[in-house]
């Protein structure tokens, strides 16, 4: 059914938990169409704006209110919250409008990164800053050396595009910036198993150079395999290959490009580095059949993997469980699924040390709340 009223100026308010209808601007940012058991058309369709975002169904007899509606397109919508069969509140769908393509919510179609950007500049300072003098250099020649990100375009180096992409495309850290987000939390936790195991003596020796190089970088060819003008989504090259097979692509080529420029002349403990950053990209999945290329052969590479795993399946749980005002065991709606989830009470933790500062290559913008 199309609406007829006047075009909305004001957000969706998605947040609006206790009204029984909705209506505003969003954007219309995901389709999946769909088949009943009845063999009936449906779509499940996602709006998103600066409030938050909803997923609701659209039966057949809708779906013509969205011809001519394209995944990306501001819309006007209204909602309204019923009851679902698990008996949780759910948003249902009432009714959809095109607003025009300049609409001011159109910029509201990705998600960004809820920490500061200004935070995340101070972790990724601390992280640099803790590198060895040799890994260090390492570290600069693979982000800062130009090179090809994507087929036609013209050579950029990493950073042109690892502090804006995200991490996924759903579930864990899907934000504009979720890709430095979810790296600094993998070396972060990376670095704890690290010293944890330092300061107990039972696991001597570990590499703190690899495994900082490895949470940084780990990810790196989501720079590539994802796209994120107008909607979160794979890139044309996805298919070719996962993003351990880009990461190590674009790494290899920022070695090869600096040497061949005589910018980069590896010692012998950088060329070691640079082997064993390599594995840590190829195996951070764990297991070939999670996507690995090869398993973890080293210690800093299978702690890595943990602290990817950690990062993911925590962060999705934190997402949805601070925002409630309920604690202990709460039913929460995890798209079209509904679990039990248990929300802790908050505990006050001490303030953490003040942490290093040092100068290095970060986005113009990076001090920016």
């Amino acid at each position: 059914m199309s609406s007829s009223l006047p075009v909305p100026l004001l957000r969706c308010p998605f947040d609006a938990l206790t009204l029984d209808m909705i209506s505003g601007a969003a954007v219309f940012v995901d389709r999946e169409d769909g088949v009943t058991k009845a063999q009936k058309p449906f779509a499940r369709v996602t709006f998103r704006n600066a409030t938050g975002m909803a997923t609701v169904a659209v039966w057949a007899e809708c779906l013509p209110d969205f011809v001519g509606i394209a995944v990306g397109a501001p819309v006007a919508i209204t909602l309204t919250r019923e009851v679902g069969r698990d008996g949780t509140p759910e948003w249902r769908y009432k009714s959809i409008r095109p607003l025009p393509p300049n609409h001011a919510v159109a910029k509201e179609a990705l998600p960004s990164c809820p920490v500061p950007r200004a935070k995340l500049n101070a972790r990724t300072v601390a992280l640099v800053a803790a590198l060895s003098p040799e890994a260090r250099a390492l570290f600069d020649v693979i982000t800062k050396t130009p090179i090809r990100l994507a087929d036609g375009a013209p050579l950029a180096p990493l950073t042109s595009r690892y502090f804006d992409a995200p991490a996924a495309l759903s579930r864990h850290h899907a934000v504009i910036g979720g890709l430095w987000w979810h790296s600094l939390q993998v070396t972060e936790l990376a670095v704890a198993l690290a010293a944890a195991y330092g300061a107990s003596g039972d696991a001597p020796g570990l590499d703190l150079d690899a495994i900082r190089l490895g949470g940084l970088l780990h990810d790196v060819g989501k720079v590539i395999e994802y796209t994120w003008t107008g909607t979160l989504a794979m890139a044309p090259l996805s298919g070719s290959m996962s993003h351990m097979g880009f990461g190590l692509r674009l790494v290899t080529e920022a070695l090869t490009r600096a040497e061949a420029a005589g910018q980069w002349a590896p010692t012998p403990r950088q060329a070691e580095l640079a082997e064993h950053l390599q594995h840590c990209i190829a195996s951070h999945h764990g297991r070939q059949d999670w996507g690995a290329i090869v398993v973890p052969a080293s210690r800093e590479a299978l702690l890595l993997h943990q602290a990817d795993m950690c990062s993911s399946h925590v962060q999705p749980l934190t997402d949805a469980l601070v925002p409630l005002a309920e604690k202990g065991w709460v039913r929460v709606k995890e798209g079209w699924k509904t679990r039990m989830l248990f929300a802790s009470p908050t505990v006050e933790l001490p303030a953490a040390e003040p942490l290093v500062t040092l100068d290095v290559d970060l986005p113009s913008d990076a001090g920016e709340e």
